[in-house]
């Protein structure tokens, strides 16, 4: 794994190292950055490869801290109807990293979510 997902690290590219103390200024000094505010969701740009599964990124920040990571993966079209699909396949690639539908730890958990109002499956990692 490229990342260190049980403690809460998540590599996305050289200067993208999201962690339990990333703050919205470490995000400041990354290519990343494109003056966003740190106060609305930031979904980031580009789509990041994590152990051969490509995901789509946003990153939340609390007081300056990051609060949350939610991470959709785009290996497979799903429709609005079908959208519950992704949630199942949240769930096997948790189960490769190791991990269950729902993880807790000392510095926060990760969850695989289906959101109903929105209908959006995610992988949910919070940070305490």
């Amino acid at each position: 794994m490229c990342t260190d997902i049980r403690n809460g690290i998540l590599r996305l590219s050289e200067d993208l190292i999201l962690s339990p103390e990333y703050t919205f200024e470490d995000f400041k000094k990354t290519s990343c950055f494109m003056g966003q505010d740190g106060i609305r969701v930031i979904t980031l740009d580009d789509r990041y490869n994590i152990d051969g599964n490509t995901f789509l990124v946003s990153i939340v920040f609390v007081d300056g801290r990051l609060d949350n990571v939610s991470l959709v993966c785009t290996d497979e079209e799903f429709s609005w109807e079908t959208e519950p699909e992704r949630k199942k396949l949240h769930d096997r690639i948790l189960n490769d990293w190791g991990l269950h539908e729902d993880n807790s730890f000392s510095w926060g958990n990760i969850s695989s979510v289906f959101d109903a109002k929105s209908c959006v499956s995610s992988i949910v990692i919070r940070y305490r």
